[in-house]
């Protein structure tokens, strides 16, 4: 039986930030393109993922994730993410950063995409950072919030919540939000999170990527 507060616990923890170090994973696009500085993986092309509309948005786009490595270089390496995985669905270059604050991510860095992988942890100021220390070389690149994947707003975040729904209004970020958008609900925590509550199951992986895939087919780029 999963407890309540176990229901609570969101994929993206706490304990995962930090590391400067940056993978690329690309899909189909311009030679370069949203390449951050570091060791690169290619993906072999767009795969048909749940709720991802490839068709929907223009193709050959980069997008750059920042956020904790638990999350974006996982132990099959960072081409299968599901933030990658999202993104080779959609035809997009990805490239990912396991390091927030200022300098997180280098100069000259390239993206029409920048996504900000939220933790329990984070909070508006510490958004606010890794936003105003993004490089002048994605200052066209739209950005996106995405909130830890939970069954409910998880207790270590909820009350910081409406300070950066705020923080992304006020700054034209798009906030893509999984708990409001149910992709885990009760009935389904155990199919797409595995037993610690933390870690996406082989479904779940494949679930969330095509989530996101949706969510950022929605993004105005």
């Amino acid at each position: 039986m999963v407890s309540a507060a176990a229901a609570l616990v969101p994929l993206v923890g706490p304990a995962s930030v930090g590391s400067p170090s940056a993978v690329s994973a690309s899909a189909p696009g311009p030679p370069g393109a949203g390449r951050a500085p570091g060791a690169g993986t290619r993906v072999s092309g767009p795969s048909a993922l749940p709720g991802a509309a490839a068709d929907a948005v223009p193709a050959s786009r980069a997008v750059l994730f920042i956020g904790p490595a638990a999350v974006l270089r996982p132990r099959a390496g960072a081409a299968r993410s599901f933030p990658c995985r999202a993104a080779a669905s959609l035809g997009w270059g990805c490239s990912v950063r396991t390091a927030t604050g200022a300098g997180a991510v280098p100069a000259g860095t390239r993206a029409d995409v920048v996504v900000l992988v939220m933790t329990t942890q984070d909070d508006v100021g510490g958004l606010a950072r890794t936003l105003d220390g993004l490089p002048a070389s994605v200052d066209r690149a739209r950005r996106v919030i995405l909130a830890p994947i939970a069954v409910t707003a998880p207790k270590a975040l909820a009350p910081r919540l409406p300070a950066i729904r705020e923080l992304a209004a006020a700054r034209g970020v798009d906030l893509i939000d999984p708990v409001a958008r149910h992709w885990v609900t009760a009935a389904t925590r155990r199919t797409y999170l595995g037993a610690d509550g933390l870690q996406p199951t082989a479904a779940g992986l494949d679930w969330f990527a095509g989530k996101l895939a949706g969510a950022l087919a929605e993004v105005r780029v």
